[in-house]
């Protein structure tokens, strides 16, 4: 039996590897919205996997990475059992433990497990502890890698490269686990720069520093003033903004400076592209670190950016089921 193919974290993924993924989940797309059978072509995916099943136990609220999973699932034909904010209403309120739920659900022999946990490290310990392929949907502020692979392949489809690149991240970056796993991605691609803009409260976190300074042909720069985008945006490829994780512990910005308005989007040149991971806070449209004028702006691409990550998903899961590693070996 070979190595289970488990998605924990972004850090082994590079561009070359990744490429099978890439590849399928764009003809993926192309398959089931530009084909001129694409109904009948969603009819033959639908069953593909019949009978085979997966379980998505989320221990934290999800809208986006649990829908988009449920239908990946769904497109393929699989069956699907789901648990959200499983910390407040399942077995975790009566006190047991991530390692005896996984353990109790690998009997009922699902195909795929996806788990999305409310502490850094919590995909790692099951996949520790089972055999069943365990697809990381978030660690507190951990990782995301699956996003990570739906972020990097809209760079790619709208830019046509991952090298070569310099990309903004704005927002806060010590408790954006989307953040640390695209950073994995794409700072083993060659000739990359990053620009870090944010507060010292959510400033890049050393380990990243660390990784950041032991690769060659990779620089950085902290800014910890938004008046640096006059600066770095006329110059940027790649825009990718956050919201403050209050629910992964980050402080409240009473006055949220790092703000993305139309003139701050039309820094941008006309090339570059606007990336969030959502959800977008929209509790205050005026704090908002997207404002909604930004949503219908040509360099915007988050919503483009999320349909990637579900054909992504759709991908990954169909390597899985044809018993294939979700990362090309190396020759």
């Amino acid at each position: 039996m070979g190595e289970v193919p488990h998605v924990i974290t972004a850090a082994p993924f590079t561009a070359v590897n990744m490429e099978p993924v890439f590849f399928r989940a764009q003809e993926l797309r192309k398959l089931r919205t530009e084909d001129e059978g694409r109904l009948n072509n969603k009819r033959e995916m639908a069953q593909a996997y019949v009978g085979r099943q997966a379980v998505n136990l989320f221990y934290q609220e999800s809208t986006r990475t649990r829908i988009s999973f449920e239908l990946a699932e769904a497109a393929w034909g699989m069956g699907k059992s789901t648990t959200t904010e499983a910390r407040k209403f399942s077995s975790a309120s009566k006190g047991e433990t991530l390692a005896h739920t996984v353990n109790v659900v690998e009997q009922y022999d699902p195909d795929v497990m996806v788990l999305r946990y409310d502490f850094v490290g919590g995909a790692a310990e099951a996949a520790s502890l089972v055999k069943v392929p365990i697809l990381n949907a978030g660690d507190g502020p951990g990782e995301h890698p699956t996003q990570a692979f739906g972020d990097s392949l809209t760079i790619l489809e709208q830019l046509g490269r991952l090298d070569n690149l310099r990309i903004t991240f704005m927002g806060d970056l010590r408790f954006g686990r989307t953040i640390r796993s695209l950073v994995y991605i794409l700072s083993k691609c060659q000739n990359n720069h990053f620009d870090f803009v944010s507060t010292p409260d959510l400033s890049l976190s050393e380990d990243i520093k660390e990784l950041l300074d032991s690769l060659p042909g990779i620089t950085y720069k902290e800014h910890d003033h938004v008046s640096a985008l006059t600066e770095v945006l006329p110059e940027t490829d790649v825009f990718y903004v956050t919201r403050t994780q209050t629910n992964q512990g980050a402080p409240v910005l009473l006055n949220n400076q790092f703000r993305v308005t139309r003139a701050t989007a039309d820094l941008l040149p006309q090339h570059a592209i606007l990336l969030h991971p959502m959800p977008i806070d929209r509790s205050d449209p005026s704090r908002s670190e997207i404002a909604p004028e930004v949503d219908e702006h040509p360099r915007a691409r988050f919503y483009r950016q999320a349909g990637n990550c579900f054909y992504a998903r759709m991908a990954i899961l169909e390597r899985i089921m044809e018993g294939k590693p979700v990362l090309e070996q190396a020759a």
